[in-house]
């Protein structure tokens, strides 16, 4: 029976406002809109050989929950836009997850960050490669609504919760850095839960400062902690 991963991690809505006033962000940089799917298509994540979905689950991060049975798109607010590129408080917090050790939950933060982690670090220099498996998500059958995905950001923050949430395999620990880091496979299933299109993720994070350092699509088998 497929188990469903549920996410920590949310963003939450950006009011028009935000848009007005926030870093511009052109139109090819958006999710087209698409009417919705009937083939079932969805994200999921290969886990010990078999797929799993990957179930969105936003929570406001400003404790305002969106109405019973509807998802708000992860977006990040506008205070929290203008915390992080305006003031340029790097340790403003975007999303919480959480990473299980020694039968303990631990909290990692994906933070404003700057050019070597965090927000700022993934948008600068992956963000291309996040919007690539959006677009190859909706030539598939995909319909980002359904999980509550709107943009790159979205999608790569319910990778990264996956990932932190339930690293496996792909585990890997630096001492001498103090890092963590783990690869592996998600992709697009139909209602069959068979695949029609699947890429690997890299997500490393510090384990001394408790916050994500990178998180993006990687096609080596592998990662590197240190």
């Amino acid at each position: 029976m497929r188990k469903k991963i549920n996410l920590f991690a949310s963003f939450s809505l950006i009011g028009v406002l935000a848009f007005s006033l926030a870093p511009s962000v052109s139109a090819e940089e958006s999710t087209p809109t698409v009417p919705e799917t009937t083939n079932g298509t969805q994200l999921a994540r290969l886990v010990d050989g078999q797929w799993e979905a990957v179930d969105a689950a936003p929570l406001d991060l400003h404790n305002a929950p969106a109405p019973e049975g509807e998802m708000s798109p992860q977006l990040i607010s506008f205070d929290q836009w203008f915390r992080c590129f305006s003031l340029n408080e790097s340790s403003e917090v975007f999303s919480t997850y959480e990473f299980p050790k020694d039968g303990v939950g631990y909290p990692i933060t994906l933070q404003c960050g700057n050019d070597v982690y965090g927000y700022k670090h993934i948008r600068a220099g992956k963000e291309t490669q996040w919007q690539q498996k959006i677009d190859a998500g909706l030539a598939a059958g995909w319909n980002p609504d359904m999980q509550a995905v709107e943009s790159w950001d979205d999608l790569m923050n319910m990778a990264t919760a996956s990932f932190v949430s339930d690293p496996g395999e792909g585990l890997k620990y630096s001492a001498v850095s103090q890092k963590y880091c783990t690869n592996g496979i998600m992709g697009f299933v139909n209602a069959q839960f068979e695949p029609v299109y699947q890429f690997r993720v890299t997500v490393s994070w510090s384990e001394n400062n408790a916050r994500i350092i990178t998180s993006y699509p990687d096609p080596r088998t592998y990662c590197n902690a240190n």
